[in-house]
């Protein structure tokens, strides 16, 4: 919830509707050289008033979209290029026959061949046999 406005705020608002065609700093010199300011002791600048004028446009909607720095557009980053997982990452990877097919087919490239994976996969079998 949003806190209630302050005895400053209210003034300078009231200020602004009262007085739209003046200035910023002409609104705080208005309000600045009331007798009240004695008083109170409440000071106003103008970019009291600038940040009020913004947060009542904010309010009624009319708030400027921010502009943009304008150049080129950003080019896309490159897709990174695919290569074998580790045998963790290959436990999480989705299960789909033909991902699972380019994952052999990598691994095959990365031994020096099919045959030679083909050994490696005699090996592990021989082991996990003992």
């Amino acid at each position: 919830m949003a806190k209630p406005l302050g005895e400053k705020s209210k003034m300078i608002r009231q200020a602004i509707e009262a007085h739209p065609d003046l200035g910023n700093a002409e609104i705080a010199a208005l309000l600045g050289g009331s007798e009240d300011r004695k008083k109170d002791r409440l000071e106003f600048k103008a970019q009291d008033v600038a940040q009020q004028k913004v947060a009542l446009k904010k309010l009624a909607g009319d708030a400027p979209a921010k502009k943009s720095k304008g150049g080129r557009p950003r080019k896309a980053a490159p897709a990174p290029a695919r290569e074998a997982a580790p045998a963790a990452a290959m436990e999480a990877a989705p299960t789909g026959l033909l991902a699972l097919l380019d994952d052999v087919l990598l691994l095959a490239k990365k031994c020096g061949g099919i045959e030679t994976l083909k050994g490696l996969v005699g090996r592990i079998a021989e082991m996990q046999g003992k």
